[in-house]
């Protein structure tokens, strides 16, 4: 049985994705905590401080590098899914303005997903210290990017989805879907029109979180942001007599 190569990102991408996040928050959270690694005097610091220093540096920097990676293969997954459900209904459904609609949004959600990809290793390696502005427009550019994606495929898969149920009748098929050809590639994700519901509930699951993140790190989050504490000689002194730390 032949498995197609946008099926195996599909499984493996977004978890890849979310897994290598939380590792690198961890990690850099501790790497900064064990070294005495100045955060600002924040209770709760901000993520890209924590890998401002080395080693937590190159931590970072590896850590959204292959989240910006499996987030390509995530969005090239989505729209190789969502064409080929729309090349199948377009054969099965008469309303071809529809399913052009739905077309022109998958073709924007990928470019919009790709593109958002950038800004994550751009802003882990040009760290806050040494270059704040290109890190924090990168930042801009991920969230707001990553953002618009999200929207767009959210609505794409809305359409799909009622799509897929106008036409979906369970007590007829076609003698084309009766008898399944074997040169198709096995799919796990089209065992049925009626999944691209599921797909869709979860879709808005993640596209909700994403957005009250989004929310709270760029108009909410600069509206109240906490400024960065600068230490004083009087400050710097005690800590060095008790040995070096990190205080860039």
């Amino acid at each position: 049985m032949q498995v197609s190569p946008y099926t195996i990102g599909a499984r493996f991408a977004p978890v890849v994705a979310t897994v290598v996040v939380i590792v690198t928050l961890v990690t850099c959270v501790t790497i900064a905590k064990v070294n005495d690694v100045y955060l600002g005097g924040l209770d709760w610091p901000y993520f890209s401080d924590t890998g401002r220093d080395s080693p937590g540096y190159s931590v970072f920097c590896a850590g959204l590098s292959i989240v910006a990676v499996s987030l390509v293969l995530t969005w090239l997954t989505n729209y190789q899914f969502q064409r080929e459900l729309i090349e199948k209904e377009s054969h099965e459904n008469t309303d071809n303005m529809s399913t052009s609609t739905i077309r022109k949004y998958s073709e924007a959600v990928r470019v919009l997903g790709v593109l958002s990809t950038v800004g994550l290793p751009v802003l882990a390696f040009f760290s806050t210290t040494s270059y704040p502005d290109v890190h924090q427009y990168a930042a801009y550019w991920f969230f707001v990017l990553e953002a618009f994606a999200l929207l767009l495929n959210t609505i794409a898969s809305f359409k799909l989805t009622r799509l897929t149920e106008a036409s979906y009748n369970p007590y007829f098929s076609t003698e084309s879907e009766a008898q399944p050809q074997a040169t198709n590639l096995f799919n796990p994700w089209k065992v049925a029109k009626a999944s691209t519901k599921g797909t869709f509930y979860i879709q808005l699951v993640f596209t909700t979180l994403f957005l009250i993140a989004f929310l709270l790190y760029i108009p909410i989050g600069l509206a109240i942001v906490a400024d960065f504490q600068r230490l004083t000689v009087e400050d710097v002194r005690p800590k060095t007599m008790h040995g070096p730390a990190n205080l860039s």
